[in-house]
C-alpha cells in the first residue's frame, strides 16, 4: 500500500514541477510512510524516500517505515533537510503550507540558503481522498469492530452501573477483539495502545 502511495504522490510532485517536497503534517507523515512516532519528516524526491527522526525512532522507524530510507536528523532537523537536498542536487522544495507556521518557514528559509520554496496546498490529502482495496478493508474491520463493541455494550448496561466500568468493559471487549487480528503489531505497542490501533488505522485511511 506505501508503495502505491508513494508512486501516485511522485507523479503529482512531477504534474506541479516539484523535485522535493518535504511532509511535515503528522497524518500524512504516517499515510506516506506508515510510520506512527510523534516526531518525524517524509523527504520524497523522484528517486528517494526518507524519514527523518530523532534517536527515539530509530528502531520503530525502520520496522514501520520498510520502504524508506530512515535517518537520524540531527538537534535541528532542516540542517540535515539541507545536506540531503544538497547532496541530490535540489534547489526546488514543497512544503505543506497548510501546517508550517511563520516561524517555521523563517527557519527553514535560514536553514536552507539557495533553495526556492514552494507552498502546496493539501497535496497529499487529495492524494488520500481515493483509498485502495487495502484501506477499505482496514476501515469496513473498522467499522465492524464497532458494531460489534456497540452490540456487546447495550447488554452490559444495567441500571446503577458507573460510566467508568462501561468505558473499562468498552475498551477490554475492543482489546480482545482486536487483538487476534494484529498479531505482529501488538508487539510494537504500548499496552495501553493496542485497544485504539484498528481505530487509527481507519481514520488515517478516511481522512
Amino acid at each position: 500500500m506505501q508503495e502505491q502511495r508513494i508512486k501516485r504522490l511522485r507523479e503529482v510532485m512531477k504534474q506541479q514541477e516539484l523535485p522535493a517536497l518535504l511532509i511535515t503534517n503528522a497524518y500524512n507523515r504516517t499515510y506516506v510512510s506508515g510510520f506512527t512516532g510523534s516526531s518525524g519528516y517524509v523527504l520524497i524526491t523522484p528517486n528517494r524516500a526518507l524519514l527523518l527522526t530523532d534517536f527515539r525512532y530509530m528502531t520503530q522507524g525502520p520496522q514501520q517505515a520498510k520502504l524508506f530510507e530512515v535517518i537520524e536528523h540531527k538537534p535541528k532537523a532542516i540542517e540535515t533537510v539541507a545536506e540531503l537536498l544538497q547532496h541530490e542536487g535540489i534547489t526546488r522544495l514543497g512544503f505543506e503550507q497548510v501546517d508550517v507556521t511563520y516561524g517555521d518557514f523563517l527557519s527553514y528559509q535560514a536553514g536552507l540558503t539557495g533553495i526556492e520554496f514552494v507552498p502546496t496546498s493539501r497535496l497529499v490529502e487529495q492524494i488520500r481522498i481515493v483509498k485502495y482495496d487495502a484501506e477499505l478493508q482496514i476501515m469496513q474491520e473498522a467499522a465492524d469492530l464497532a458494531d460489534q463493541t456497540f452490540s456487546h455494550i447495550l447488554s452490559f448496561i444495567k441500571p446503577g452501573i458507573a460510566e467508568k466500568a462501561i468505558a473499562l468493559e468498552i475498551e477490554m471487549f475492543i482489546r480482545k477483539m482486536a487483538e487476534p487480528r494484529l498479531p505482529l503489531k501488538r508487539l510494537l505497542l504500548p499496552a495501553n495502545d493496542l485497544p485504539c490501533l484498528m481505530v487509527k488505522q481507519a481514520i488515517a485511511c478516511s481522512n
